[in-house]
């Protein structure tokens, strides 16, 4: 498996794991988030551990981009972004802090918990999809995987020919 492949399928992980006690007990995980948020020091900590997922997936996709082809675009750009609200929580904790508990008391309501969990969980689901099936894919059926992948994600015709390692179609 590929290193891009193994840091995106790290993400959707922690992506699934994190929200989706969200469906379960929409109550007990906005406490805990509360919590989790409830100092400065606990938000720059915060920033600092989501710099670990960042730089994974900014190098491993810059490494893969001769490879893989277009969908590395897609890694990176969650990495630039996982690395700017990385900046974010270590430079305005605070800020960081009142948006949350915004957003938080905005959305309190069971109902509209459970359906950001179960959202949160069908795009980590999405990611995982892309870790294992389009990065992952491996052997025989790796260019037909990655043909019709790349066509799901390029929104290009499935049957268009593709080189052989690449989700790019051939000139």
């Amino acid at each position: 498996m590929e290193p891009v492949a193994i840091s995106t399928a790290v993400l959707a992980a922690l992506y699934i794991f994190g929200r989706g006690p969200l469906v379960f007990a929409p109550e007990a995980t906005l406490a805990a988030y509360r919590r989790l948020l409830s100092s400065l020091r606990r938000v720059r900590i915060f920033g600092g551990l989501l710099v670990l997922i960042a730089v994974p997936l900014i190098v491993t996709a810059r490494q893969a981009r001769p490879v893989e082809g277009g969908i590395t675009y897609l890694i990176e750009g969650l990495g630039w972004l996982a690395a700017a609200a990385a900046c974010l929580l270590v430079a305005a904790p605070a800020l960081f802090q009142r948006l949350m508990h915004s957003f938080w008391d905005a959305v309190g309501d069971p109902p509209m918990l459970r359906t950001i969990g179960v959202l949160n969980i069908a795009g980590g689901l999405w990611l995982a999809w892309i870790a294992f099936f389009v990065l992952g894919a491996t052997g025989a059926g790796a260019s037909r995987t990655r043909a019709v992948a790349g066509s799901v994600l390029s929104l290009r015709p499935a049957d268009q020919p593709c080189r052989p390692g690449s989700s790019s179609p051939s000139r």
